[in-house]
């Protein structure tokens, strides 16, 4: 059987998804005096979070310069909503460290359960995720640690799913793998991305009409898929 690498997503894959971009920021402006209607907190996010336009590239923006890039999006809403500008500082710090805190995400039931018995099985696993730089200390404070081989960061690279250049660094990250397999929730950014890239492709936590190998209800459910398909 061949040498198969596993590219999971992070948010809405491994975790359930809670808009924690959204919630952090709001509680950020809300501590700080603030009232934002949730239409102009979304539509600063979209405007400022880089996964939302990912025609653009920024590969001189990537890393500690990615957050600087965010928050000069921030800056935006702040103003409108009158804030001190000596204030925004302590907003953006307040931000992140909610963000980069553990206790911020929550683990599917299956998750650790799929991954040891993956990495059990021979299969070796990435990361590959639209996300901030750190998302790897926090997926190993979650317990992922030793469990993946590397995380693939959008915000590391400069380009997001589904550009064919974050791909192509996974791809490279599983140097010597036969086979490609993308596991996720987002059917253009992960499906139409990983299928694009030569990838199997496996749909989880939703149902949508797209190009997935298949679609599953539960992690398990894709070790089993996984078992059947490609096993080392």
């Amino acid at each position: 059987m061949p040498n198969t690498a596993l590219f999971w997503d992070f948010d809405g894959t491994l975790i359930h998804g809670e808009d924690t971009f959204f919630n952090a920021l709001s509680r950020a402006l809300q501590e700080h005096g603030a009232c934002a209607p949730e239409a102009m907190v979304w539509e600063t996010l979209r405007h400022s979070c880089t996964w939302y336009a990912p025609e653009i590239s920024y590969a001189q923006a990537t890393g500690a310069k990615w957050w600087g890039r965010l928050f000069a999006g921030f800056a935006d809403l702040y103003g409108r909503l009158g804030l001190p500008e000596e204030t925004w500082g302590a907003l953006n710090a307040q931000f992140k460290a909610e963000i980069l805190d553990t206790g911020t995400y929550t683990l599917y039931e299956d998750a650790l359960p799929v991954l040891r018995r993956c990495k059990a099985l021979g299969f070796k696993s990435y990361l590959l995720t639209n996300n901030f730089p750190e998302v790897a200390a926090v997926a190993d404070g979650l317990g992922l640690r030793g469990l993946y081989e590397s995380a693939i960061v959008s915000s590391n690279l400069g380009y997001e799913k589904p550009r064919p250049e974050i791909f192509a660094a996974a791809r490279s990250a599983a140097q010597g793998a036969q086979q490609c397999v993308m596991i996720g929730d987002n059917p253009v950014a992960d499906i139409g991305g990983g299928k694009a890239a030569g990838m199997a492709a496996i749909l989880v936590h939703r149902q949508a009409e797209c190009a997935a190998d298949f679609i599953c209800d539960e992690l398990c459910a894709v070790l089993d898929i996984l078992q059947a398909q490609w096993r080392p």
